[in-house]
């Protein structure tokens, strides 16, 4: 037994050696200035380490067992998710995984907005998932903010599989996803078809203010989809509504701390009204 752990150890110690880091800095001095060319060159395995900036691309992992990550992998500085951005350009998903990918496909530490979803099938107008698309993968996603993204459905994310042959099932952890936008279903979230998503129960996401017209914050429902345990630190509203969270899985959400504190209250609105105003009587009706 002694010697089996010895050759597994060692094993891994190789591994390690044969790993390969590719730096991706617009500004020079690294190995390539657009990180889906780091991606085509790297194998299973290496690191593809992104420097700070903005990079105007819509990347695909291509099925590859890599890390994605910014610098802050490097010292766990949070201002390098902030700093580092894959910024969609309204031209598609800022990042997709569509190839099978697996938990040892890591996006780690960046900012993603400004995407505009993928269409779920060639020819398809709807586009999905404007942060980040998820099909038929396992794909990990951490340490990410996900905002100012808008789609059809999934507007920060959406998680599918192929139907009848497919699953899919990416795990998020330290994740924010806010000011989302989805025309129809999930402004944050969107989980449907032979799917399900696992909220890291100890590096917990945050999820508020986004919208959509069903399910602003999460929807989850479709065919086989999975009951989820959807672990939050920060949410729109403290307690489960449809509104925010809809569900027809049976799935749970747990959350920590929320932004809204939701009430019964008449809205009142009028074309001669103010978005500044409080809305909740005729004196101060929204626009």
């Amino acid at each position: 037994i002694f010697l089996l752990i010895l050759l597994l150890a060692f094993v891994g110690f190789c591994s390690m050696l044969n790993s390969t880091i590719i730096e991706i800095n617009q500004n020079g001095g690294g190995d390539y200035f657009v990180i889906q060319q780091g991606i085509s060159v790297a194998a299973n395995g290496d690191t593809v380490l992104v420097h700070p900036g903005r990079y105007f691309e819509n990347i695909d992992f291509i099925g590859k067992a890599i890390t994605v990550a910014s610098l802050y992998i490097m010292d766990e500085n949070e201002s390098y998710i902030h700093s580092t951005i894959i910024d969609g350009n309204q031209n598609g998903s800022c990042v997709k995984f569509i190839s099978g990918e697996q938990n040892d496909s890591v996006l780690n530490g960046f900012t993603l907005e400004n995407g505009t979803g993928t269409p779920f099938q060639q020819g398809n107008h709807d586009l999905l998932g404007g942060g980040i698309y998820f099909l038929d993968t396992f794909a990990w996603i951490r340490n990410c903010i996900i905002q100012n993204n808008v789609a059809y459905d999934g507007g920060g994310m959406f998680v599918s599989a192929t139907w009848e042959t497919g699953f899919a099932k990416p795990k998020l952890s330290n994740c924010t996803f806010t000011n989302n936008h989805a025309i129809f279903y999930g402004g944050g979230v969107a989980n449907l078809y032979n799917s399900s998503i696992e909220f890291d129960a100890d590096e917990l996401c945050n999820i508020y203010l986004n919208y959509a017209a069903l399910g602003n914050d999460i929807v989850d429902f479709g065919i086989d989809v999975e009951p989820m345990e959807v672990y939050i630190d920060t949410f729109t509203v403290y307690a489960e509504d449809n509104f925010f969270f809809y569900s027809e899985t049976g799935s749970t959400i747990s959350c920590l701390n929320y932004k809204i504190e939701a009430a019964d209250q008449d809205l009142f609105v009028s074309p001669n009204g103010d978005d500044s105003n409080s809305g909740l009587n005729e004196n101060e009706p929204l626009k």
